[in-house]
């Protein structure tokens, strides 16, 4: 079904690197396109969630139990001939990931050896165009028809293109997770617990039962430093989804 079809978050990268740590387990979302008056007070239907409602009209982007992965700023900071390759997250963590050879004439594992020749083109671009060396194993400058490799060093650290969380692939993903709940509400109605949960405060006891307005001015700022259109502000309090996750998981270097 389309509903439970794996599919990416997209985080900025301080939201990224708190469901990495598991301090951010739900997230705020306006819908795809404008609410209409159908949540207003005088036309919801007595007895119905309002992200019942909603999703009849406008649906949500993930559903309860559904599988997520967390599209986050990164590049790729180390390659090979073998198919291997090094990303680097935003935070500075990074991982191996390799396509095994034996595994290359399949339909998916193609599909890997494309994109890791477009990005081996681009890094060694990068590279190129910064002049970094290009060793062999014994450290003496290699041409381009010897294997070796680029070194990087203090003098010339890695040059390669950081790409925006948009353009990252599933399977270079660090953090994973499956949608624990679906709701609506109103911006505003965020508690001190939400801000927790949110990961964007971590000075709230996990038992508190209340808030400070300190606690939702920093929520507000990061929220108004992501929308910005009339309509979307935190001022404007619109209507949003509530994604809350569990069994999250991620990667450690």
């Amino acid at each position: 079904m389309e509903k439970c079809k794996k599919k990416g978050v997209l985080m900025c990268p301080a939201m990224a690197q708190a469901m990495a740590e598991g301090r951010k387990t739900e997230t705020r979302r306006l819908p795809k396109k404008k609410i209409l008056p159908l949540l207003e007070e005088s036309e919801r239907v007595s007895g119905k969630p309002e992200w019942e409602i909603m999703d009849g009209e406008i649906p949500p982007e993930y559903y309860p139990g559904q599988e997520i992965y967390v599209r986050e700023r990164w590049r790729v900071v180390g390659w090979d001939e073998g198919g291997e390759f090094q990303i680097e997250y935003n935070d500075g963590s990074k991982h191996w990931f390799d396509c095994p050879e034996s595994h290359w004439e399949t339909k998916w594992e193609t599909k890997w050896a494309d994109w890791f020749e477009w990005i081996w083109e681009q890094c060694s671009d990068d590279c190129e165009k910064a002049k970094i060396p290009y060793l062999t194993d014994d450290g003496e400058p290699a041409g381009m028809e010897i294997e070796g490799h680029y070194s990087f060093t203090e003098e010339h650290p890695c040059p390669t293109r950081w790409r925006p969380n948009i353009f990252m692939p599933e399977f270079v993903a660090r953090t994973r997770g499956i949608v624990a709940s679906v709701g609506a509400e109103r911006v505003q109605e965020i508690t001190g617990q939400g801000v927790l949960a949110e990961g964007c405060n971590t000075h709230i006891h996990p038992q508190a039962d209340y808030f400070e307005c300190r606690q939702i001015n920093m929520f507000r700022e990061l929220w108004n430093s992501l929308h910005k259109t009339p309509g979307t502000t935190w001022e404007d309090n619109p209507i949003v989804w509530v994604y809350k996750f569990k069994d999250l998981k991620c990667l450690r270097t």
